[in-house]
């Protein structure tokens, strides 16, 4: 029996090359013995593992070839593109192409036909994930080249929705990143079609949220943008809900949902919670869901999620920020998270223009701000001292919707039966007094505008006080069974905590000879100035009665003397 010889296991010239690996070397072409003996050997190389390598090394030297030497360098590359089948060589060759500066149209053209034909083959000759990455391939060579765009652009809306399940996955997220880049609104219909297909149902579904996101941050038009919020919503909830990981589609449904919240003016702890979502999504993508095999322009995606988790935390931060009368560290505050925040779009998520992200944030800010004196005051400080920061126009703009509020006359918005609620002891007791029903018309609106005016600006700190103070007094006797003792307590807790967080305001600019506690702290001083302060607010009489008919009412004591 005659045995044919087995062709040897590497070639000489993969000999050649593994020795020049091997000592560290980034081989060129005369280091393999020229362009002329890569190309005899290039139909047995085309299926070596060494593939990408030499490929490499050919490029490394194409872009010094003159054009009129260039047909067998194409000639090539175009043997080694075509001849490769496993899906690792085929990785390393579309990472070369990628990198290479001084691709030739030539060659790049007759390459990416290549990729094309390997993505189309579903006779088995290529396997699914080989095919997904000639997808890329195709992918990446064609985003700078609009006819490459338009001849990939066909292909991917001819994928057949009964294609081999592996390559359709891949193909929804190409799908959809080609369609973040180009905006072709065909390719949206194209992942519709995915979507109901089991296999690329996730990935379908959440390139849908993330192309009804795009067009909702790009319409000019509120009432359409609110449509496409809500949609891109309703897709990344889908999502989320085909697997038991999905920290992709979690992390934006979550950011959508606290924008929604920080328009609605939702509590800082309940933005916390969010943004604490969002940065365990984060933290779950980029350490457990990235690997070396991820499509090297999903590195584009990542950033995008960096960039959602950035504004949530900033959103949370501000929104505790605005809670206060005044910041300790204005500058921080103004720089990285107001102004931040008012130009969301182009300072956080990077865009070029502004659109309907900043008119879900901005109306809370400048509603806020427009309520505290004390922080339009620092920013309009921050404005004069920074006059060539890039961020004046957004000071500008806050500033002038202030204004715009304030000419307005806008207000907080107010529950009608809560306002109703509070202000009906004054009615009452207006009812007894003996004067017409003019003269009870203007007392009540001047009692009711002096408490809304003086409690307007109430911050969370000093509820937190309130609620603590009342809920540990409210079950002593003194309190539950004397009206007029329960009244005395919360008037001496309610004027008492207001005249402390005034004389605790970080700025001198409204009365510069004010005593501020900081700076004056004595026991005699504060029972001087502390009992000034409730004669102020009209109850000093009611505490000297009830100080001789009740000894041991609940606010006695020698902090009054």
């Amino acid at each position: 029996m005659v045995v044919a010889e087995s062709r040897p296991l590497l070639l000489p010239l993969e000999i050649k090359l593994q020795s020049l690996l091997a000592g560290g070397k980034a081989p060129h072409v005369d280091d393999l013995g020229g362009v002329k003996a890569i190309v005899g050997a290039a139909p047995l190389l085309a299926s070596s593992p060494l593939a990408g390598e030499i490929l490499l090394a050919v490029l490394r030297d194409v872009g010094d070839v003159a054009l009129k030497d260039l047909r067998p360098w194409k000639e090539l590359i175009g043997i080694l593109v075509y001849g490769a089948t496993s899906d690792i060589v085929l990785i390393e060759i579309v990472d070369a192409l990628d990198a290479c500066l001084q691709l030739p149209d030539a060659i790049a053209s007759d390459a990416f036909t290549a990729f094309l034909e390997k993505a189309g083959n579903s006779s088995g000759e290529l396997t699914s994930y080989a095919r997904a990455v000639a997808l890329e391939g195709a992918f990446r060579l064609a985003a700078s080249n609009r006819r490459m765009q338009l001849r990939l652009l066909d292909a991917l809306l001819g994928v057949d929705v009964s294609d081999e399940p592996q390559f359709l996955r891949y193909a929804a997220k190409i799908i959809g990143v080609a369609h973040s880049l180009w905006r072709e609104a065909e390719l949206v219909t194209a992942l519709q079609a995915l979507f109901d297909c089991d296999e690329a149902a996730y990935e379908a579904s959440f390139e849908l949220g993330m192309a009804s996101l795009a067009s909702a941050l790009d319409e000019p038009h509120r009432e359409a943008a609110n449509s496409f919020f809500r949609d891109s919503l309703q897709w990344f909830r889908r999502a989320e809900s085909m697997r038991e990981a999905t920290p992709e589609a979690t992390l934006y449904g979550e950011c959508l949902m606290l924008l929604t919240d920080f328009e609605a003016h939702t509590t800082e702890s309940e933005l916390r919670q969010r943004s604490a979502v969002i940065q365990k999504s984060a933290f779950e993508l980029l350490a457990w869901h990235v690997d070396a095999s991820s499509p090297a322009w999903l590195g584009a995606r990542h950033v995008q999620a960096a960039c959602w988790n950035d504004l949530a935390g900033t959103l949370a931060s501000l929104a505790d920020s605005l809670q206060e009368i005044s910041w300790w560290e204005p500058r921080v505050v103004i720089e990285r998270r107001l102004l931040a925040a008012y130009s969301a779009g182009r300072a956080i998520l990077k865009r070029g223009h502004d659109g309907y992200l900043e008119t879900l944030i901005r109306p809370r800010i400048e509603a806020s701000v427009a309520q505290r004196e004390g922080q339009a005051y620092l920013l309009k400080c921050w404005l004069q001292q920074n006059r060539n920061h890039e961020l004046v126009g957004e000071a500008d703009a806050i500033l002038s919707g202030i204004d715009r509020l304030m000419s307005a006359g806008a207000e907080v918005p107010r529950n009608p039966t809560e306002a109703a609620a509070i202000w009906a002891p004054v009615a009452a007791i207006l009812s007894q007094a003996r004067c017409s029903e003019e003269t009870k018309r203007r007392i009540g609106e001047l009692v009711a505008n002096a408490f809304a005016f003086s409690l307007e600006n109430l911050s969370g700190a000093e509820i937190d006080i309130f609620d603590h103070c009342r809920s540990s007094v409210e079950n002593h006797p003194d309190h539950r069974n004397n009206a007029r003792g329960a009244k005395l307590f919360d008037t001496v807790l309610l004027w008492t905590v207001r005249f402390l967080k005034n004389r605790l305001e970080m700025t001198k600019k409204d009365d510069p000879s004010v005593t501020y506690l900081s700076r004056r702290l004595t026991v005699a001083w504060y029972r001087r100035a502390l009992f000034r302060m409730i004669t102020f607010a009209g109850c000093a009489p009611s505490l000297h009665q009830e100080r001789w008919n009740r000894p041991t009412l609940v606010a006695d004591g020698p902090t009054w003397r």
